[in-house]
């Protein structure tokens, strides 16, 4: 299936390398958006091979889940959060 999967993600550097492992065991289509991150969220992202989209500034949570959404190209997607409160397990299709 071609699920993507959108992550909205504020100052979370020191977790988002892990999540984005996580759920590349899952699916390669991720979306992290970056919401006006003040470390090295951003960094990260882009080495691992994810679309980054940043905001300039912190627009909260639903506007970064806005801005992913529109960048998805398939119909079936999900969201999980940058701080590692849920497995991508929990809700993606085992590949």
């Amino acid at each position: 299936m071609n699920i993507w999967v959108v992550i909205p993600a504020f100052n979370e550097g020191k977790r988002i390398k892990g999540v984005l492992k996580n759920v590349k065991k899952f699916t390669p289509h991720i979306i992290v958006v970056d919401d006006g991150s003040k470390d090295e969220t951003s960094a990260v992202a882009k080495g691992e091979e994810v679309i980054l989209l940043p905001h300039i500034t912190n627009l909260g949570k639903g506007a970064a889940l806005k801005t992913g959404s529109q960048h998805v190209k398939t119909t079936y997607f999900g969201y999980i959060d940058a701080d590692r409160t849920y497995h991508p397990k929990e809700f993606l299709p085992h590949a």
